[in-house]
This record gives C-alpha cells, sequence and structure tokens, in this order.
C-alpha cells in the first residue's frame, strides 16, 4: 500500500508523537537517577576494604555493561521518535532505524534478566542450579529474536493481528516468568539462610541474619514492580502509552541491581556484605 496515511491513523500518530516526547523526557529524568544510583553504587564497591581486584571486577562489570546499554536504549528513544514523526506513507512507517530501537530494547531486556540471574548464582553460592535459569535466557533471547524478525514478516505480508499478539505476549510471558521464578527462588534461599543462621547464633547475635530479611525484601518489592509493569505492558500494547510503559520497565530492570548493591555495602556488619563474600570465593 503506497500514498499518504489514512485519515483514520492521523489520530493515532499524533499520540505516538506526544507519548514519545513525553516517554523521552521521562526516560532522561529516569535515566539521571539512574546514573546517580549507578556512580553510587561504583563508588561503595571501590570503597570497599580489602576486596580483591577479581571481586571487585565481578561486581562492577554487569553495573558497567547495563550503563551502555541502558544509554543505548535511551538514545533509541529518539530513535523511535523519529520513525513516529518522519513517515508519510505507510511503507515509509518501518524504516531501518526502527530496528536499532528494537534491538538496543531486546538487549537491555536480556541484560536485565541476565543481571537478575548473576544476583540469584551468588545468593545461592554457584549452585550447578543456575544452569536451569540460564538455559530459559538463552531460550528468550533465540526467541526474542526470532520473533522481532517474524513479527515484521506477517506484517509486512499482512497477517492476521492475533497472530503477532500471541509471539508478542508469548515473548512478554518468558521473561516475566523467568524473573518471577528467579525472584522466587532467591527469596527461597535467602529465607532459608536467615533460619539456619537464626538457630545457630540467636543466643549469641539476637540480630543475626537481619540483613537476609531486608534484601529478600528489596526482591520482593522489585519483583512485584517488575511484574506490574510487564502486566501493563500487555494491556497495552497497542495504545500510544506503550513506549512509555516501556521506558518504567527497563528503569526498574536496570535499577534494581543497584538497590540490592548499595543496601549491602552500605551496611557495616561483615554478615551483610553476603554479596561481597560469596565474590571472593575461588
Amino acid at each position: 500500500m503506497t500514498g499518504p496515511l489514512d485519515s483514520k491513523l492521523i489520530p493515532l500518530l499524533r499520540a505516538y508523537k506526544l507519548y514519545s516526547v513525553v516517554a523521552i523526557l521521562l526516560g532522561t529524568c529516569l535515566y539521571g537517577v539512574y546514573m546517580t544510583l549507578a556512580i553510587a553504587s561504583v563508588r561503595k564497591v571501590l570503597r570497599i576494604p580489602l576486596l580483591s581486584k577479581k571481586a571487585r571486577r565481578n561486581i562492577l562489570a554487569p553495573i558497567w555493561a547495563t550503563m551502555a546499554l541502558y544509554t543505548a536504549f535511551v538514545a533509541s528513544l529518539t530513535v523511535n521518535l523519529w520513525t513516529v514523526v518522519c513517515p508519510t506513507t505507510i511503507e515509509s512507517w518501518d524504516p531501518p532505524s526502527l530496528t536499532v530501537a528494537v534491538v538496543c530494547m531486546t538487549c537491555i531486556g536480556v541484560l536485565g534478566d541476565s543481571i537478575f540471574l548473576y544476583r540469584c548464582w551468588i545468593i545461592w553460592q554457584r549452585s550447578c542450579l543456575v544452569w536451569i535459569p540460564l538455559f530459559l535466557l538463552l531460550c528468550e533471547l533465540v526467541f526474542l529474536t526470532f520473533s522481532d524478525v517474524l513479527i515484521g514478516r506477517i506484517e509486512r505480508e499482512g497477517q492476521p493481528k492475533l497472530v503477532t499478539d500471541a509471539i508478542s505476549v508469548t515473548g512478554m510471558a518468558i521473561s516475566l516468568g523467568l524473573n518471577v521464578l528467579l525472584a522466587a527462588a532467591a527469596i527461597a534461599k535467602l529465607l532459608s539462610a536467615h533460619r539456619t543462621l537464626r538457630k545457630a547464633v540467636s543466643q549469641v547475635l539476637p540480630d543475626a541474619g537481619c540483613h537476609y530479611i531486608s534484601i529478600s525484601r528489596l526482591l520482593a518489592i522489585t519483583a512485584v514492580m517488575y511484574t506490574a509493569t510487564w502486566l501493563t505492558m500487555i494491556l497495552t500494547r497497542h495504545a500510544a502509552t506503550q513506549t512509555l510503559v516501556l521506558v518504567i520497565l527497563y528503569f526498574v530492570q536496570a535499577t534494581s541491581p543497584l538497590l540490592i548493591l548499595l543496601h549491602t555495602a552500605h551496611d557495616k556488619d561483615g554478615l551483610a556484605n553476603w554479596t561481597i563474600s560469596l565474590l571472593q570465593r575461588p
């Protein structure tokens, strides 16, 4: 189909333009908040005494990677706005630059899952159980890449919208299910460690193991926020507000590991630095 856009699409295009601008402004503000937390996290790690170079590198590597991809995601918001503002025909509504935005969003989504996996790997003390969610993460990456290509092909061929909806919702469900399962497993592990520690030293240290509870609370809060944003994403997948929801979703993804790190590095108690102590093990 060629020619100018249908008159019925003009209000939708205007709504997308408006929400894209709002998403850029909100994304920039949240990016500032994220960078502040990231810099604070890096400074916390650098100030931890008696921390080996390997342990410091293991902690900082995911932070640097997230900073790079989150920056790319915020930049892709501008690219996404350009793809909505520039087109004058239906064929040009899907320029190659839109692929850049999709790739950035997919990468940071998978990276968010990877960091969550990395955090749970530390909590599980490098247990072989981590291979199960790692395999799911690999399947998610393959599925997201395949679905992006397939959805583009289906829409070009004019296939029913139900097919693309099923593919999109399946991809969202995989990411949501992966994070919820990892959060539940990590919280269960922390609560088990809390009970074990309380039984062992409760008479000597009445407050022993309280950091496990606080970390579990942080994990639960971020999991609830992540679930709420993903459900909103599914419900608004055809709405102009979808880009706005994406901004909030990826902010939650990128920020939640920093909250855990800031909490553990802030506590002076040696028991609270479970992340640091486990990372120093060979």
